[in-house]
C-alpha cells in the first residue's frame, strides 16, 4: 500500500527578497482522490503549513500526486505572510517521487503569479506599489477608504496637483512649501499644510507667471504658521488664476517691525485670487499689495493686532482694480492714522467688515478715478491715543451705505468722517454716536463734496454735525439728529 511522503523547507521570500518569517504554507489538492489501489478518498481539503523565522515549511506528510487515483492531480500553492497577504503564489506543483522532499527545489508544472506587498490584510511594516495603480473596486467609480466609522488617516506627498507640504523636505515650513511649490506642474495647483503650529524663518515668494498657487490650512484655522523672518511672509506675484490662501493663521514677530503677513502684486502681478478664513497677526503691516494687483477677495478674515492692518502704498502701477474685503475684521491695529491705509487704488470695497480700534486712511495719489465703497460695515472705538477722523479722506470718491459709528472712549476722534481737497463722499442711513467730544461728525475742507441722505447725525458727543470751508459743499436730505 503506498504510503505519505514527507515535504519541508523552501526559504520563502516576499517581493522584496525577505523571509516570509511565522507565514503559511498552504497547499490545495486539485480534486478529490483516492489512495490508488485502495478505496482511502483524500479530500482537496486545504493543508496549512506553518513557517519559520527563515521562511522554511515545517516537517510534513502528504500524499503524493504518483499515489493518487486519477492520475494528473496537483497541488495549488500559496503562501501568505503574518498578516495574511499573498506574497508567493498560486502555483501548481507535481509532488512526486520518494520523500523527504525539499520544496526548494520543487518546479512549478505552471507559472507563478507574483503578487506585490501592495495588497495585504494586516501588514506589520510599511508597503510599496512598485507597478501599477491602485484601482477601485470593478463597476465603482471611487473606492473609500476605510469606512465612514473609521476611515484611513492618509499620509501622502502629493495627489494629482494637490500637494502636501510637509512631507517635502526643507529646513521648516517656509522651506518645505517652497519645495512643494518647485514640484507642482506649470499650471499650479494646491498645496495643504498640516494642523498644529508650525515654526517658520523660510519666506515663502510664489513668483512663477501663470503658475497660481493655493495654500490652504487644515480646518477651523488650526494650522498656526509662526514667523520669524524678514520682509513678506507670503508674497504671491504668479500673475492670473484660483490662487490664494484659506483657513490659516499667520502669526509674525511683533507689529513694531518692517515685516509684511502677505504681499499681493509685483513684476507677474497677481489676480483673480481669493484668501478666505485666515488671521494674520503681529506684523509690522498685515497685507500689502505691490503693482498689478486686482480683481482679489479678501473673506472671513481678522486682520489683528499689526502695526498697519492694510497698506495698499503709493506709486504702484495698475493696482486697485475690484478688490473687495467681506466680513473681515480689522482690529486692535496700530494706534496712529494709518491702520488701514489706501494710496492711489480705484475699485476697493469693504462689505460687512469691522473696524475694532482700527482707522480707514484714503489719499489719492493719481489725481483722479479713485474711489472707495463701505456697505453694511461697523466702525468701533478707535485707538484711545487716537484723535484724528476716523476716516480719513483725501481725493477719493468715497461712498457709505448702511454703516454704524460708535465710540465708548472718552477721548474720541476728532471727526468720523474728514474729507479734504478734491473729495467726494456720500453717505446714507449711517449712525454715529460718542462717549467722548467729536468735534463735527463729517468734515469737508477745500472744494470737497459731500452728501448725506437718512442718517442720523450728532448723536451723543457730537458738537456739530458738519463743518466746512468756504470751498466746500455739503447737500443733506432726510437726515436727522
Amino acid at each position: 500500500m503506498p504510503s505519505k511522503i514527507s515535504i519541508s523547507g523552501g526559504q520563502f521570500q516576499d517581493a522584496a527578497g525577505n523571509p516570509v518569517a511565522s507565514g503559511h504554507l498552504v497547499l490545495t489538492l486539485s480534486q478529490n482522490a483516492n489512495v490508488s489501489g485502495t478505496a482511502q478518498v483524500v479530500r482537496a481539503n486545504p493543508i496549512t503549513i506553518d513557517l519559520d523565522s527563515s521562511g522554511n515549511a515545517a516537517s510534513t506528510a502528504i500524499w503524493g500526486n504518483d499515489n493518487l487515483t486519477p492520475s494528473g492531480t496537483t497541488y495549488n500553492a500559496l503562501v501568505f505572510d503574518v498578516g495574511g497577504g499573498i506574497v508567493y503564489g498560486p502555483e501548481t506543483w507535481s509532488l512526486t517521487g520518494a520523500g523527504p522532499i525539499d520544496l526548494s527545489t520543487v518546479t512549478p508544472a505552471t507559472s507563478s503569479v507574483s503578487y506585490s506587498g501592495a495588497v495585504v490584510l494586516a501588514p506589520t511594516g510599511n508597503q510599496s506599489v512598485t507597478v501599477g495603480d491602485i484601482l477601485p473596486a470593478s463597476g465603482n467609480s471611487t473606492q473609500a477608504l476605510g469606512s465612514t466609522a473609521a476611515p484611513w488617516n492618509i499620509q501622502a506627498r502629493s495627489l494629482n496637483t494637490v500637494l502636501f507640504a510637509e512631507n517635502f523636505s526643507g529646513a521648516d515650513i517656509g522651506a518645505k512649501i517652497n519645495a512643494a511649490h518647485t514640484a507642482l506642474p506649470s499650471t499650479g495647483g494646491k498645496i495643504v499644510l498640516p494642523a498644529g503650529s508650525q515654526s517658520m524663518s523660510t519666506a515663502v515668494n510664489f513668483a512663477t507667471a501663470s503658475k497660481p498657487v493655493l495654500v490652504a490650512g487644515s480646518v477651523a484655522g488650526s494650522t498656526v504658521l509662526n514667523y520669524s523672518g524678514t520682509g513678506a511672509a507670503f508674497t504671491f506675484n504668479c500673475d492670473q488664476g484660483a490662487g490664494g490662501m484659506q483657513n490659516l493663521s499667520i502669526v509674525g514677530p511683533g507689529s513694531g517691525g518692517s515685516t509684511t503677513g502677505i504681499l499681493v502684486g509685483g513684476t507677474n502681478g497677481a489676480a483673480h485670487h481669493v484668501f478666505d478664513g485666515l488671521r494674520i497677526e503681529s506684523f509690522g503691516t498685515g497685507v500689502s499689495f505691490g503693482n498689478s494687483a486686482y480683481v482679489l477677495m479678501f473673506r472671513d478674515c481678522r486682520i489683528y493686532g499689526n502695526g498697519t492692518a492694510v497698506n495698499f502704498p503709493s506709486g504702484l502701477t495698475n493696482s486697485g482694480e475690484n478688490i473687495t474685503f467681506l466680513h473681515c475684521v480689522f482690529s486692535g491695529n496700530g494706534g496712529t492714522s494709518s491702520d488701514v491705509t489706501l494710496v492711489g487704488p480705484g475699485g476697493l470695497t469693504f462689505e460687512a467688515c469691522s473696524f475694532d480700534q482700527s482707522h480707514l486712511v484714503l489719499s489719492n495719489n493719481l489725481g483722479s478715478g479713485c474711489w472707495c465703497q463701505l456697505v453694511n460695515c461697523h466702525h468701533e472705538n478707535p485707538q484711545a491715543a487716537q484723535t484724528a477722523a476716523w476716516v480719513q479722506n483725501n481725493g477719493y470718491y468715497f461712498v457709505e451705505m448702511n454703516g454704524v459709528y460708535i465710540n465708548d472712549f472718552t477721548t474720541a476722534p476728532t471727526n468720523f468722517i474728514a474729507a479734504t481737497a478734491g473729495d467726494t463722499v456720500t453717505i446714507g442711513n449711517v449712525y454715529q454716536s460718542s462717549s467722548g467730544t467729536v468735534a463735527a461728525a463729517v468734515a469737508v475742507g477745500g472744494n470737497g463734496r459731500f452728501t448725506a441722505f437718512g442718517t442720523r447725525q450728532g448723536f451723543g458727543g457730537v458738537t456739530a454735525q458738519y463743518s466746512k470751508s468756504s470751498g466746500a459743499r455739503i447737500n443733506v436730505r432726510d437726515t436727522y439728529t
